[in-house]
């Protein structure tokens, strides 16, 4: 039986297997362990970027890190000191992250009991004055997301066959760009592809990632928990 301490310096995964006379030997036990993890930053350059808002409540999202550009709307986001940023009152804003180029955005959202259509946004080809294009969930209704829906710079654009998903569950909504002349918005819901917008009317083009929110008068409503500038759980590259 082993009793002493192990010591761990920096993230690594640690595995042990138990062994006696007369027995065959275990399996293989694991854990990984996190250590000093950057709450923000984009590890290996955009396409790795991400940010969990981990700070003490009531920072403007500037201040708190300077790496987020405000693209449209009011200077209105700040940290919930709950690994969240929110919106405050019936304010609308959407900020770029300085050090994305990527044509993709993730945010991922809290549960929602009821709110406005367009609150949690993630957006794509987001630049300076220029709010880019963002998705968002309909409204809640009887527990649910009844439809998602794509904007251009503030405006309807398209809807996007996300179907109904739960409102009482936490969820990923991502935004991928591509084209030039014709840009084809990809919607994912969790990870999976739920539907495409596309836009040939003075489309636009510079690349830039970041995210939205739109409020309803409730801070609760308007939050998102994490945003990244790459799909899935971890960056492709």
């Amino acid at each position: 039986l082993y009793t002493g301490t192990s010591t761990v310096a920096a993230s690594e995964t640690v595995a042990a297997i138990a062994t006696a006379s007369g027995y065959l030997q275990s399996g293989v036990g694991s854990a990984t362990y996190l250590i000093n993890v950057p709450v923000n930053g984009c590890p290996s350059g955009s396409g790795s970027c991400y940010d969990t808002f981990a700070v003490s409540s009531g920072t403007p999202l500037p201040t708190y890190n300077s790496k987020w550009v405000l693209a449209g709307g009011a200077n209105t986001i700040t940290t919930t000191g709950a690994n969240s940023a929110q919106v405050s009152g019936s304010n609308s804003a959407v900020y770029y992250y300085s050090s994305s180029n990527s044509d993709t955005a993730q945010i991922t959202i809290a549960p929602s009991s009821t709110t406005i259509g367009y609150e949690k946004l993630a957006c794509v080809r987001v630049s300076s004055g220029i709010a880019g294009y963002c998705v968002g969930f309909s409204a809640v209704s009887s527990g649910n997301y009844t439809a998602c829906y794509v904007m251009k710079n503030f405006r309807y654009l398209g809807g996007g066959s996300c179907g109904t998903v739960s409102a009482t569950a936490t969820h990923t909504l991502g935004l991928v760009a591509s084209g030039t002349s014709t840009v084809t918005l990809s919607i994912y819901v969790d990870g999976v592809l739920r539907g495409t917008v596309t836009d040939s009317s003075s489309p636009y083009t510079v690349a830039g990632s970041g995210f939205g929110l739109q409020g309803d008068g409730t801070a609760a409503d308007s939050t998102v928990n994490e945003w990244q500038d790459y799909s899935g759980s971890t960056p492709s590259a």
